[in-house]
């Protein structure tokens, strides 16, 4: 029995369930690869080092290739993407991810690639993990001991924090200066997307539902050091929600309301391949020039 370099499994028929194929030393069916890497009960990350294996085992097999000339010989990103049949772009910023995971292991412990990939890109613009919170809880206690310092402090007095409910725990609960209103804190460091916009909108639902005012209005707030589409997404048709990013440093605490379009727009741009931004560039720097 030989040992598949692309599944790692023992096989003794030339052709591996995988689509490898053992005499060619290469991947020759593409309908079993595809099958392989899509199966839907594998982790993001495991979907990654598939991607990497694939693109690897045919980089072997052919060599790097020199031309953009559909004869050309060798392997490129392009050809892993049309044997995989998925995008360029995600063929690309999939194998930086599996190669910036080596320098950067904590990433694996994301909840899903898009939260990887927004952890990743904190990192590369100056964000190491100094500039966050190790837990929630200890962004929960400096908050608490350092409200009147923050840009909430401005128009929200504190009320009180873990506060329990029959549906929960809200982290932080304040009343507005001078307007009839609430305002729900929930913090997000563990948490995925949804389970944090799912928890802040049962709690402002709770918090309306039991306050006897019908002219009072629930805002809530989600704090966190990222987000990733899902969350801007869901936020868009929620415009009592507010998303507030934070950086801390070990010594200076910042927090300002994010720009869910601008952020959309550069999570978009950062899914980009090197190729696709220089497009991207190329467009915006004509339609300047029409300006």
């Amino acid at each position: 029995m030989i040992e598949c370099p692309v599944c790692n499994k023992k096989r003794t028929n030339v052709l591996c369930d995988c689509g490898y194929q053992f005499t060619k030393k290469e991947i020759v069916e593409e309908k079993l690869i595809r099958n392989w890497i899509n199966e839907s009960s594998i982790h993001w990350f495991e979907k990654c080092n598939r991607i990497n294996k694939v693109h690897e085992i045919q980089f072997q097999k052919h060599g790097k290739k020199t031309s953009t000339s559909p004869t050309a010989s060798g392997w490129s990103k392009t050809d892993t993407s049309k044997l995989l049949k998925l995008a360029k772009s995600t063929v690309a910023i999939t194998l930086d991810l599996y190669k910036e995971i080596t320098n950067y292991p904590n990433l694996q412990k994301c909840r899903t690639k898009s939260m990887a990939l927004n952890q990743l890109k904190n990192i590369r613009d100056g964000y190491n993990r100094d500039s966050s919170f190790e837990t929630e809880e200890k962004l929960h206690t400096y908050l608490k001991l350092h409200w009147k310092e923050t840009l909430i402090a401005k128009d929200w007095i504190y009320e009180t924090d873990k506060c329990k409910t029959q549906i929960g725990e809200i982290d932080f609960f304040a009343r507005h200066k001078t307007e009839n209103k609430f305002l729900v804190i929930e913090l997000k460091k563990e948490q995925s997307s949804d389970q944090a916009v799912g928890q802040i909108l049962r709690y402002m639902g709770y918090i309306k539902h039991e306050e006897s005012n019908l002219e009072t209005k629930i805002e809530g707030m989600i704090i966190s050091n990222t987000f990733d589409d899902y969350i801007l997404y869901a936020s868009v048709c929620v415009p009592a929600l507010k998303l507030y990013k934070y950086t801390y440093d070990g010594k200076k605490f910042q927090i300002e309301e994010i720009n869910i379009d601008h952020e959309l727009n550069k999570n978009q741009i950062n899914k980009m391949s090197t190729e696709e931004r220089k497009t991207f560039k190329i467009k915006i720097e004509n339609m300047l020039t029409m300006i």
